[in-house]
């Protein structure tokens, strides 16, 4: 245990910026395998980053906003100049700007692989506005799909719905189709509307990607009928 006398034998320190107090492993993100999602360059990123833990540790969080939003720019799907830049609002408390960049938060998260990441951003934006929806269209199957993985089939149900309504030409449609297909059966129990949508999935997209596992799923199905 730390000896407290110890403490009044040298002047006080300011205390650690709020980033730096973070948890190891948030600190340590920037050296996860590359994403799917594009990065910036490793030299101008290292350089970047170098830049922003001075304007960090000297609490000039409104330059480091500024500058972060500039590198976003250029790479929007940056998941951890994301994660940073949010955290940074929330340090500030400007909920406003948590909202407006929170598709795009959301998003770099569930487009680099971040399933459970993504999701934790979802439920953040939902309590600050429980009328969030996914704006975009290439995060909708990869969140949802992290939901069902997790345990949360309702909210997958929820993502999915109304998809090829409000996109009807993404190309995730396959994807979508497939997968609210087998909540239908697994987690709605309706198995006929499932078999149902498998079979116009097939006649619609016979040489998608997705046809292989659509076609063996629907046979499982088709076999649970005749019995």
């Amino acid at each position: 245990m730390r000896d407290k006398a110890l403490d009044v034998q040298h002047p006080p320190r300011r205390s650690a910026p709020f980033w730096r107090r973070l948890p190891l492993m948030w600190r340590l993100r920037r050296h996860r395998p590359a994403s799917a999602a594009p990065l910036a360059p490793a030299p101008a990123r290292a350089e970047f980053e170098q830049r922003l833990h001075a304007l960090l540790d000297d609490c000039r969080y409104g330059e480091a906003i500024a500058a972060l939003n500039e590198t976003l720019r250029e790479t929007p799907l940056d998941p951890d100049f994301n994660d940073q830049l949010h955290a940074l609002y929330q340090e500030v408390g400007d909920t406003v700007s948590v909202l407006a960049q929170g598709q795009q938060w959301l998003a770099a998260r569930a487009l680099a692989g971040r399933g459970k990441e993504a999701l934790a951003a979802w439920r953040t934006l939902q309590k600050i506005d429980p009328g969030f929806i996914v704006q975009e269209g290439r995060a909708v199957l990869p969140l949802a799909q992290a939901a069902v993985k997790h345990g949360d089939q309702a909210l997958a149900v929820q993502l999915l719905q109304g998809f090829d309504k409000r996109f009807p030409e993404h190309e995730d449609l396959p994807g979508v189709f497939f997968l609210g297909a087998q909540l239908m059966h697994d987690y709605g129990r309706r198995h006929d509307q499932a078999v149902t949508l498998l079979r116009r999935l097939l006649k619609r997209y016979p040489g998608h990607a997705v046809a292989r596992d659509v076609r063996t799923y629907l046979g499982l199905l088709e076999r649970m009928q005749v019995r």
